[in-house]
């Protein structure tokens, strides 16, 4: 899959291999919708390519944009009803079988 070897990730930071307590954020918990707008667009990919697995309420506005959403151990109601499956964490197996349930729906590159 194009793009999949792709990560943009906050990261924290060591010091003599030592965790400093401080972080490189690259993507702000509100802030994942733009970062990965902006992503797809580099990619030439649509919103309707996209599978989202999220368990949070930063991931609401991807899981609405998104073609096909999965929660997996969602923190809170809202990310439940934002998504179309809801799996707990030890049910992560069927995703792939999901994703293929759902081909029709997941468009490709534009």
């Amino acid at each position: 899959i194009p793009g999949a070897d792709i990560r943009i990730a906050n990261s924290l930071i060591f010091k003599d291999n030592i965790c400093t307590g401080r972080a490189v954020i690259k993507v702000p918990i509100d802030g994942k919708y733009s970062v990965l707008k902006g992503l797809l667009s580099d990619l030439g990919y649509p919103f309707d390519s996209v599978v989202t697995i999220g368990d949070s309420k930063g991931d609401i506005e991807i899981m609405h944009a998104s073609r096909l959403s999965i929660a997996v151990d969602p923190v809170d109601t809202s990310v439940i009803k934002a998504a179309d499956y809801v799996l707990a964490r030890h049910q992560l197996l069927r995703i792939p079988e999901l994703i293929k349930r759902n081909r029709q729906k997941i468009t490709t590159k534009k």
